[in-house]
């Protein structure tokens, strides 16, 4: 708890798996501009780094080459993440450089992996700035559990699907004792101050109709650069007059 990782400058390591960092806290990584290089796509699509149930980590200035080749990702590759979230409270991604992911640049998932135990806690209090996302086989980045999500200054470019995918399929939001979100909501979510650059379908798409619903509410777009042939914003929502408020799309 409370150490420092900080890995060789501008070193350069094989990632024949997953880079899982666990029930951490307070851990601080610095990749000093490391490259983790993927040559060859799992069998089974698995996240390139995933973050289970982490309190207070911050990674820095690591450099990720997945194995996309620009024709193997698409839908049965969108487990291949660059970066996976669950469960995980108060993560700082910053001058990150993230290229040739398969499928999503970012997933902050709902923990429903298995790896995560009895914890079904939204992520919270995440923050990705100043870093750069180029070529992913699907989208960029996926939202399905997060309260407080900070997405600044950063650059995305050449997405497969959709820039930002805001859909938790099928299912919807769950609620503790005490009436707060659990599993899937995506709540208090700031977008600003990004590029995002040549994407093939939406640059926001929430399309989550399901019933009873799933918890959204308070996000901002501010100051984005859109260069792309492509939609801008596609929300469907559960009916709010058939539904009760805790599961609206506000």
């Amino acid at each position: 708890a409370n150490s420092t990782v900080n890995f060789p400058v501008n070193g350069c390591f094989l990632i024949n798996s997953t880079l899982w960092v666990h029930n951490t806290t307070g851990l601080t990584i610095n990749g000093n501009n490391t490259c983790l290089v993927q040559l060859v796509a799992p069998a089974v699509p698995a996240p390139f780094i995933f973050l289970t149930q982490d309190i207070s980590l911050a990674m820095s200035n690591m450099v990720t080459v997945g194995a996309y080749n620009g024709t193997n990702g698409g839908t049965g590759q969108e487990g291949d993440y660059g970066l996976q979230l669950e469960a995980d409270h108060g993560v700082t991604l910053t001058h990150l450089n993230v290229n040739d992911i398969q499928g999503d640049f970012i997933n902050l998932s709902a923990p429903n992996t298995g790896d995560t135990g009895s914890d079904t806690s939204l992520n919270t209090n995440v923050s990705v700035s100043n870093s750069t996302f180029t070529n992913a086989g699907y989208h960029g980045l996926t939202v399905e559990s997060v309260n407080g999500l900070d997405v600044n200054g950063d650059t995305f470019t050449n997405m497969g699907v959709d820039a930002m995918d805001f859909e938790y399929d099928v299912y919807s939001t769950g609620f503790d004792a005490q009436g707060n979100p659990q599993e899937a909501a995506q709540d208090n979510v700031s977008i600003t101050n990004d590029k995002w650059i040549n994407f093939q379908d939406t640059w926001f798409s929430s399309l989550q109709g399901q019933s009873p619903g799933v918890q959204q509410q308070n996000v901002l777009l501010v100051n984005n650069t859109i260069d792309a042939h492509s939609p801008l914003i596609a929300i469907t929502a559960t009916n709010p007059y058939v539904t009760p408020s805790q599961y609206w799309n506000k």
